[in-house]
């Protein structure tokens, strides 16, 4: 490519690239101060997204932006105020992109909000309340990766009204996951990779489910009816079945004979290949047997 042709592709690349690096401050700026704490490890990651961005610092908003943040943290702190004036900065903001509508920003924004809680490498209690509020919030995000999985590992988490160390070390690999899809440079891994993700903490927690011309898959052993009756129940109400897990599927039903505390790789290709497929943005919501068949009970009555 030559010198002409890469600053074409800059130019048109630069919106997306500045919704994307916008979206994410904003999510930072909330996981630094979701606990009413700001430490000087989470300083640090506003410090990394200005030396991430430093390449547009000649062009607007970043050449407002960045020196902003930069004298802001000169004294290793950044009270109320100036938060406030950098998140006003950030929604006043209007690229108009084509590139992004709101479900991609907000799923923007939550991978910062990673960022921000994991910069000082440790997950409190307010933390864990607070994202759930967040994920309360943002319920137009079901079906998308990560909000399926982080709402039902919340949920879990918070069922007995305590957090135990190996639900900590589940959510802080759960973050890590995600984190590495965004390259920080601050945030080191230290989390136990044996503590393995349930399944009762991958499947979607609310399933909003359409039968009619959708297309469906199925996995596991089930309690309540043989596979071949599962899928003979799919096509009654109008859906389609395949044996694979596709771009185009978007239910992968998980039979519920199994252990819960089973990791999914218990389960096979199939989990595994709807996970990928999630991560890349197609929207795949793997359901439990149990929301399966109150599906069909209320589509039925």
């Amino acid at each position: 490519m030559n010198k002409y042709d890469d600053e074409s592709y800059q130019a048109y690349t630069f919106p997306a690239r500045m919704d994307k690096a916008i979206h994410t401050l904003e999510g930072i700026l909330r996981g630094i101060s979701i606990d009413s704490e700001i430490t000087r490890e989470e300083l640090n990651e506003l410090r990394a997204w200005c030396k991430d961005n430093e390449f547009s610092v000649d062009k607007e908003p970043f050449k407002t932006l960045i020196p902003y943040i930069i004298e802001a943290l000169e004294d290793d702190y950044l009270d109320e105020h100036e938060r406030e004036d950098i998140i006003t900065i950030c929604q006043s903001i209007d690229s108009g992109s084509k590139y992004y509508k709101v479900v991609t920003s907000d799923l923007q924004r939550l991978q910062g909000i990673f960022h921000g809680i994991m910069a000082d490498s440790k997950i409190t209690d307010d933390e864990i309340k607070h994202l759930r509020a967040w994920t309360d919030e943002n319920r137009h995000l079901i079906g998308m990766y990560p909000y399926d999985e982080l709402h039902t590992l919340l949920l879990n988490i918070l069922e007995d009204g305590v957090v135990d160390n190996d639900e900590r070390r589940m959510l802080e690999q759960f973050f890590h996951i995600f984190i590495k899809r965004g390259e920080s440079t601050t945030i080191e891994d230290t989390t136990d990779t044996k503590v393995a993700l349930r399944m009762d903490c991958l499947v979607t927690s609310d399933p909003n489910i359409a039968f009619m011309d959708s297309m469906f898959c199925i996995t596991g052993k089930f309690k309540s009816a043989k596979r071949s009756e599962v899928v003979e129940q799919i096509q009654v109400l109008g859906g389609q079945f395949k044996s694979t897990v596709s771009q185009k599927t978007q239910y992968l039903i998980v039979g519920g004979a199994g252990n819960s505390a089973w990791t999914y790789n218990c389960y096979g290709r199939k989990i595994e290949d709807a996970t990928n497929l999630r991560r890349e943005g197609y929207p795949i919501q793997i359901v439990s047997e149990a929301d399966f068949w109150d599906a069909v009970e209320n589509h039925i009555g």
